[in-house]
């Protein structure tokens, strides 16, 4: 890789998933709303004109359907209205309304908050918009901003910063299977080979921030594939897996692969910028690693309300 590339590494992936995660937790705890009708209403709160289905960028989701079904999703709830363009009545045209702005404005802050409250509690009001800056320039490359932004959503995030975290994963999800992997099956991959060392499932998850039942499904699938080994440990009960040679192989693959893909994502920042973005990058891990083995995670409310606008 290039000095001035944005470097691909497992733990940036679980920088992405966590961040992802996160959101689309606060988007349905606080307002019911998915994550992708989330980003469709933030979009329409955010521009001053009506959109089609075709506007709504199409790196971000596997295909017009899911953007349609976010659309219906989202009429029958009363949030947006969707009417027919006078030119073609085949084509749909997408309005905002307040009920729908003021709801995207709700989600965006409740996911600022827990983020305030949790894995960004290291930052500044300028650390935050430092990371929402770093990801809209993948934004740029991925087409997400082609409208220009407006702050009428929130005084920080922006609905491209929430694509790009979704688009950045779904790259992610495309390289890995043309490795023969699926992401999460990658991930494993990594952190055994990274660990060198057979891991107990518990522990992998952990590792993974996932919960134990995927792992257990994805040490199945890794062990059928010829990737993994599952022994035992000390405690007879408890299954370790551990890589095969095949698997360290596959593994070392699809990482050369990602580093492709992510450098290329960033092939329009500025070089100047690269080596900042992968501090932060690096930085935004260990500060997640820490926050997850803090086990604060049930005490955040305080703290986010600590966040709220006054």
């Amino acid at each position: 890789m290039a000095e001035t590339d944005v470097l691909f590494t497992p733990d940036l992936a679980s920088v992405v998933v966590d961040l992802q995660r996160r959101s689309a937790a606060c988007f349905d705890r606080e307002c019911g709303v998915s994550y992708l009708p989330c980003c469709l209403l933030a979009l329409l709160g955010a521009s001053k004109d009506p959109m089609t289905i075709s506007d709504f960028p199409r790196s971000m989701v596997a295909s017009e359907n899911t953007v349609v079904a976010a659309a219906i999703k989202l009429e029958r709830a009363g949030l947006i209205e969707k009417e027919h363009c006078d030119s073609d009545r085949r084509v749909a045209v997408l309005r905002g309304i307040p009920e729908g702005n003021a709801l995207a404005k709700r989600a965006f802050e409740s996911a600022y908050r827990h983020l305030r409250a949790t894995v960004w509690q290291w930052c500044s009001d300028d650390d935050a918009a430092q990371i929402v800056g770093a990801f809209q320039e993948a934004a740029e490359t991925l087409g997400l901003t082609g409208r220009k932004e407006r702050r009428a959503v929130h005084r920080c995030l922006t609905p491209s910063f929430f694509m790009a975290v979704a688009a950045i994963i779904r790259q992610w999800v495309q390289t890995c299977a043309a490795a023969g992997v699926a992401f999460t099956e990658y991930r494993y991959l990594a952190l055994l080979q990274s660990c060198g060392q057979p891991l107990s499932c518990s522990a992998a998850a952990d590792a993974l921030m996932v919960d134990r039942s995927t792992v257990s499904v994805v040490a199945k699938s890794l062990i059928d594939k010829g990737l993994g080994l599952c022994g035992r440990g000390s405690d007879r009960r408890r299954r370790m897996i551990s890589i095969t040679e095949s698997g360290k192989a596959t593994a070392e693959f699809a990482t050369s692969m990602l580093e492709d893909r992510t450098a290329a994502l960033y092939a329009g920042a500025d070089p100047s910028s690269t080596a900042a973005i992968n501090a932060l990058h690096a930085r935004m891990y260990a500060e997640l690693a820490a926050w997850v083995r803090s086990d604060r995670e049930p005490g955040i409310k305080a703290i986010e309300n600590a966040h709220a606008p006054a």
